[in-house]
């Protein structure tokens, strides 16, 4: 994992531990679990073993297929939470998410936040270790972040969660 650090390796290890148990607990194996998510079963297995960083968006989708409604952030990082779906004991019956609309949905949420909080892009990309190009192509959907990256931008913002309609609005 060049480029990631000892505490980003906890944090990846500990989310893929939860995505594992949430999709063994649904009895999926990860090539179903890669199928119905659109995501190569290698992707899959990255992410449940913590070893690559995925995007946003490829945890998003498997939190649609394994009926988890959000994406929670604390101070160790970020773990999927089960919803009504997951308890209803159902996929999302082959929901075909946009990525595309996803990245421009999350980046669209990024910028209003970051302007209502007053922050230039310039003073967040400092205070979250991107280059700001990387945050202005976040916030026009261009890229959607890594996860890691994710984590930061949404910490700093005070954002809780994210969901399918990209976080909430309080």
């Amino acid at each position: 994992m060049h480029g990631i650090q000892d505490g980003e390796r906890q944090i990846l290890r500990r989310a893929g531990e939860a995505f594992a148990a949430i999709r063994q607990d649904r009895g999926l194996s990860q090539a179903d679990l890669a199928a119905a998510a659109r995501l190569h079963v290698n992707t899959v297995s990255y992410i449940e073993r913590g070893v690559r960083e995925p995007s946003i968006l490829a945890l998003g989708l498997l939190c649609l297929e394994l009926g988890c409604d959000r994406i929670e952030f604390d101070a160790q990082g970020f773990l999927p939470v089960p919803g009504p779906a997951y308890a209803a004991g159902r996929l999302s019956a082959g929901l075909c998410a946009d990525e595309g609309a996803m990245a421009i949905l999350h980046g669209v949420r990024i910028r209003d936040r970051r302007r209502s909080a007053g922050f230039s892009i310039d003073d967040m990309a400092r205070a979250v270790s991107l280059h700001p190009n990387t945050l202005r192509n976040f916030e026009l959907g261009i890229a959607a972040p890594s996860v890691l990256n994710a984590c930061r931008i949404y910490r700093f913002l005070g954002v809780p969660y994210v969901d399918g309609s990209g976080f909430p609005e309080n």
